[in-house]
């Protein structure tokens, strides 16, 4: 680190092993052990101490509080007649581990017969000086002899000798300096005279002296200890009787008889530690309670005179220097004067700041670097994707500052929708702002906000933390708001509207109604649009049918039992009459839900009821927008810590729709949507509670659809087109009692098969056209699964993901043929899976075709004059549809990957399915970074095939266009932190899809990076030892 120009370490940071160097033992003869001839020091402490100088040894212990901390370390090569070691002793203890009162305890060891270790002497030394700075370099320490070793010395205490002789010198100085002048003449004598008493004491007494040696650094390492996280509560409760805080804490008596024993054990402890806040110990003389505070940043232990051990909290430990904070204070005033405009980067400067211009979302800026884009802010106001590094770099604290800030970011280029996702996440709703509010019913339909005062207000400490935009005031979201709504398609708010729902949350701390909160608007007023322009672009309708009053939205979407089982007899006779054929009639219903069904059938026969063609039910004339964002936020309304937030935002939606001919429709294709997923909900669970065989749930299944005799019944033949709320492109008549299935498995998922009106348009997405099959009569077939006990919130996430990618490759002319197949959660723990037709698990295929994928391809479409026998379009199929999969799960980090897991569909694409792990998670150990098996590579025709080299280049062309967007990518699973995915939980998660990105390569250096992917995962050696103990599982299982 590096402070005001002074480099240092922390010690915490210093992760090396403690080490020192043991050099040699040296020291003085006594002169009354003089002889001749002379004896040396080796010799002498030999004789001393009746050891042989080469059997000594030197032992080191680390201590830490006064503890040994590890096991002592020691010498083992020989002494030498000289007493030099030059040997390193190494510590298993970390210099971060170490203390402020850290030492060194070194003792040396003789020999005096086998297994007879001899205790010579020991010495100490301190690891931090007075500066709590860690000592470095040769050090000399004083060895002190054991006492009966010492007593050879001449004296019994040199040590205490040596300090009388200093003890007297300085006597005479300050005795020299009170006096006058007219003893001066005794001064030159006396210190003549100590001076010979401490040259006749030296010659006397022996100095034994150890020399050792300390790592050396390249800055000084200063102390540096981590605050410890210690489990609540940190602090005793308050005493019964304030006013014991006032006096010294009392102990029980000491217990001299088992009466008196049994009374100091039931008598409580007074606890001896004072607050840590002096708001803490008011509260505690008013006899409030005491809680923990919000914030701990270090906590020492403290002993009291009693013995009593309490905890204190300090409170400086964490915060900002208030000098440093000064001085960066005064620094950006400089920059924000006027000269500022005039600044313009060198060429150096320019490299560094399109460097931290291309720096994804997720990356935290040094300080050195927040100062260099602050400064040079006006020199990037023409670079849109700047914009989010400024607000990154605004000191929010300074209202000046932040004042600049708006009226420099008014000016900037417009950014990218991809990039103002940034601003709308958790890091942007901490700040409220006085927003002046509007009034009226009106205003929630027309959902309209207008943004009059933004200033910085309190801090929510409830925020979750974020590395940027922590004190950002509201203008800030609603600046990207305002982007959303200039530069964002139709299409793009569905392709983001899952993150985008959840990024609703943040705003329930804004302090406005929900639906007036600028993003929970937006999306409101965009939905009731799309609504209004469907049925602009629709045949004219007639006049409008009466308004209704909006549903409330605290209400649950699932279970609506009977009433909402006879609502899916459709919207209006009409509306079957535009598709062709008359209306038949309604089937008789139960007498507990006659009244209901009157209600819904006078509803729908009203003469004012829209009339809709049948191509724009099929075509999304109900608008996707509108309809997903209704079943994302009905999901949202069951989550306890946002629902009424979300509830809020409902109401307005249906207010909204209810306002417009369009809308009404919609309410009531909502309704009946609501009823089907009520419906499929209560099977599945009666299904999954019998608790029968799985050829009686199926048949139990199947009867559910007769006549007046099951809660299904009513799908088995519907009045008016439904549009599924799983695809909202697709619209059904009615239900195929005979095709519908339950899986085998523990939850019973069940498969029901709907007679589709119209196939969707080619081209629609991988989803819509995945699942629909023609029935030969210009109509066809939409599978679904409903599953019951099972989150699909993760795979939901993931397929949208899937969607945005496959967008993104085709903006780019590049279509992989990924089949994004639809999941929608309807509850946390329900919702509907779209079942891709005319495919199989491609272990299967390989099972029943001997390991050979092309046998499985060439029997749907056979061509004796292509090199394989196969249509070539369909092993192009299967190759984009590879190199698609490979490069999105390697991205998204699927786990658990295996064959059956892998789906094929007749036509060569292939498709994943189940991601329950993601993120880099993987119950199997070392998974590789893709699923890449040998017998995909040889359905291209092997490692040297033309086919599997255009497999490589469409990888790497696809990791690059990705790459492109990253920022796109990135902000989008931001925001889905706080959306209840599993394993997406915190924003450490989304470092790892970063860190796959590779966004510090070139496009080359990706490209030949992405290769050496694809080489390592075909020839990986566990995923095929982990294919064999799956199939054994399964196998047993089964």
């Amino acid at each position: 680190m590096a402070e005001g120009g002074f480099a240092y370490f922390r010690s915490s940071d210093v992760t090396l092993q403690v080490k020192l160097l043991v050099q040699q033992l040296h020291g003085s003869v006594p002169a009354m052990c003089a002889s001749h001839p002379p004896l040396s020091y080796a010799a002498w402490l030999a004789g001393a101490c009746g050891v042989a100088p080469h059997d000594l040894h030197i032992s080191a212990q680390l201590l830490v509080h006064g503890m040994p901390l590890g096991q002592p370390e020691r010498t083992y090569s020989a002494a030498g007649s000289k007493l030099r070691w030059n040997e390193w002793l190494s510590f298993t203890a970390k210099y971060c581990d170490l203390s402020a009162d850290a030492a060194l305890r070194i003792s040396v060891y003789g020999t005096a017969g086998p297994r007879e270790p001899v205790l010579i002497g020991t010495a100490t030394a301190k690891l931090f000086d007075a500066a709590s700075r860690l000592r470095e370099g040769e050090l000399q320490l004083a060895l002190r002899l054991v006492p009966r070793f010492a007593s050879g010395d001449g004296s019994s205490d040199p040590a205490g000798e040596e300090a009388g002789e200093e003890g007297r010198v300085r006597s005479k100085d300050e005795a020299a300096l009170s006096r006058g002048s007219e003893l001066a003449w005794l001064d030159k004598p006396t210190y003549q005279l100590i001076e010979a008493r401490q040259l006749a004491l030296h010659g006397r007494l022996s100095r034994h002296l150890l020399s050792i040696r300390l790592p050396d650094f390249e800055h000084p390492v200063l102390l540096h200890e981590r605050s410890a996280a210690l489990p609540p509560p940190f602090l005793q409760p308050p005493p019964p009787r304030p006013r014991a805080l006032a006096q010294p804490p009392r102990l029980p008596p000491r217990a001299s008889t088992p009466e008196r024993a049994a009374a100091a054990a039931d008598s409580p402890a007074t606890p001896s530690s004072l607050p840590a806040r002096p708001s803490e110990a008011r509260g505690l003389l008013r006899g409030t309670p005491m809680t923990r505070p919000r914030h701990v940043h270090d906590m020492s232990m403290t002993r009291s005179s009693h013995g009593h051990t309490g905890l204190l909290c300090d409170g400086e430990v964490g915060r900002d220097s208030p000098a440093l904070a000064r001085h960066h204070r005064l620094a950006r005033s400089l920059l924000s004067a006027g000269f500022a405009r005039e600044l313009k980067p060198d060429s150096e400067e320019r490299r560094r700041l399109a460097t931290l211009v291309a720096l994804p979302p997720t990356t935290r800026l040094r300080d050195e670097e927040r100062e260099l884009v602050w400064k040079f802010r006006y020199a990037l106001t023409e670079q849109p994707r700047a914009l989010t590094k400024l607000l990154k770099c605004v000191d929010w604290s300074d209202p000046r500052e932040a004042a600049h800030a708006r009226q420099i970011a008014s000016q900037w280029a417009p950014a990218e929708v991809g990039d103002l996702l940034e601003l709308l996440g958790a890091r942007c709703s901490r700040d409220v702002c006085e927003i002046q509010p509007r009034s009226s019913v009106a205003r929630a339909a027309r959902c309209s906000l207008a943004l009059v005062r933004c200033s910085p207000g309190v801090r929510d400490e409830c925020a979750p933390p974020g590395p940027s935009f922590v004190s950002a005031p509201a203008w800030v979201r609603q600046c990207a708001v305002d982007g959303l709504r200039l530069r964002a398609s139709d299409e793009q708010l569905v392709a983001y509207l899952l993150p985008l729902v959840q990024a609703v949350q943040y705003e329930a701390r804004l302090p406005l109604p929900p639906d007036e909160a600028p993003l929970g608007a937006l999306l409101v007023s965009r939905a009731v649009a799309s609504v209004q322009r469907a049925a602009a672009a629709a045949p004219a309708a007639a006049p409008p049918p009466p308004p209704q009053p909006p549903p409330t939205g605290r209400a649950g979407s699932g279970g609506l039992g009977e009433v909402g089982t006879a609502l899916l007899g459709g919207l209006s006779h009409a509306v079957r009459g535009s598709i062709g054929g008359a209306a038949p009639p309604a089937a008789p219903a139960p007498p507990a839900a006659a009244a209901g069904i009157a209600e819904s059938r006078r509803e729908r026969c009203s003469p004012h009821a829209p009339r809709f063609a049948g191509s724009t039910l099929a075509g999304g004339g109900f608008s996707e927008l509108a309809i997903s964002l209704h079943w994302y936020i009905s999901l949202e309304r069951r989550d306890p810590r946002h629902g009424p937030h979300y509830a809020a935002v409902y109401d307005a939606l249906h207010v909204g729709l209810a306002a417009t001919p369009a809308g009404a429709a919609l309410r009531s294709m909502l309704r009946r949507q609501e009823a089907l997923v009520g419906a499929l909900s209560a099977a599945a669970q009666a299904l999954k509670a019998a608790g029968e065989s799985r050829p009686k749930r199926i048949a139990r299944l199947q009867a559910m659809f007769e006549k007046d005799a099951g809660p299904l019944a009513p799908l088995r033949s519907l009045d008016a087109p439904l549009i599924l709320p799983l695809d909202p492109t697709a619209a059904v008549v009615g239900a195929l009692p005979e095709r519908s299935t339950v899986f085998k498995s523990a939850l019973s998922p069940i498969s029901v098969t709907f007679r589709a009106l119209l196939r969707p348009p080619a081209g629609s997405g991988g989803g819509a056209s995945s699942s629909t099959s023609s029935d030969g009569g210009g109509g066809g077939s939409y599978a679904i699964i409903f599953k019951s006990g099972d989150d699909l919130r993760q795979d939901q996430m993931v397929l949208a993901m899937l969607r945005l990618m496959d967008s993104l490759l085709r903006a780019q002319g590049l279509d992989l043929q990924l089949t994004a197949y639809r999941v929608l959660a309807t509850a946390p723990s329900e919702g509907m899976v779209e079942r891709v037709a005319a495919c199989a698990p491609l272990a299967d295929i390989l099972k029943e075709q001997r390991g050979d994928i092309r046998r499985f391809l060439a029997q749907f479409h056979p061509d004796s004059s292509a090199p394989y026998g196969i249509a070539p379009a369909v092993l192009e199929r299967f190759v984009k549809s590879c190199a698609g999969y490979c490069v999105a799960m390697y991205l998204m980090g699927v786990g658990d990957r295996h064959l059956d897991n892998l789906m094929l569909r007749t036509d060569g694409a292939l498709f994943h399915i189940d991601f329950g792990y993601i993120l880099g998670r993987d119950p199997k150990p070392f998974p590789p970074p893709m699923k890449l098996c040998k017998e995909m590579v040889e359905a291209m025709g092997g490692a040297d095939s033309r086919l599997y080299e255009r497999f490589r280049v469409l990888c790497c062309e696809a990791f690059n266009i990705l790459r492109a967007s990253s920022n796109l990518i990135l902000n989008l699973l931001l925001l889905m932190v706080d959306a209840g995915v599993a394993d997406l939980k915190t924003e450490q998660d989304v470092l790892k899809v970063t860190e796959k990105l590779r966004l510090d390569l070139s496009d080359e250096e990706a490209a030949l990076y992405f290769q050496e992917l694809i080489s390592e995962s075909v020839s990986s050696l566990f995923p095929q030892i982990n294919e064999t103990i799956h199939r054994w599982a399964q196998y047993w299982r089964s």
